[in-house]
């Protein structure tokens, strides 16, 4: 979600055919939504989930490279 609000952030996301949100504050929106609804999940790890995305989004992290692939098989 964060990386399409990155690539596309003039698209609107349709809820419920009478909410709609633009797609730019998606993450941010479903940060909230999460810590209504279950009051124990953990805020700080959906926001470093959501900082990451950006992150990959930009560039500054590659995504899944062959790093990643080893560590997480090894």
């Amino acid at each position: 979600m964060t990386i399409l609000a990155v690539r596309q952030p003039s698209l609107k996301l349709e809820l419920f055919e009478f909410l709609s949100l633009l797609i730019s504050f998606a993450p941010f929106e479903s940060l909230i939504f999460t810590v209504i609804i279950v009051p124990q999940a953990s805020f700080l790890g959906h926001l470093s989930g959501i900082v990451v995305g950006y992150a990959i989004a930009w560039g500054v992290i590659h995504g899944v490279n062959k790093y990643w692939v080893i560590s997480m098989l090894g």
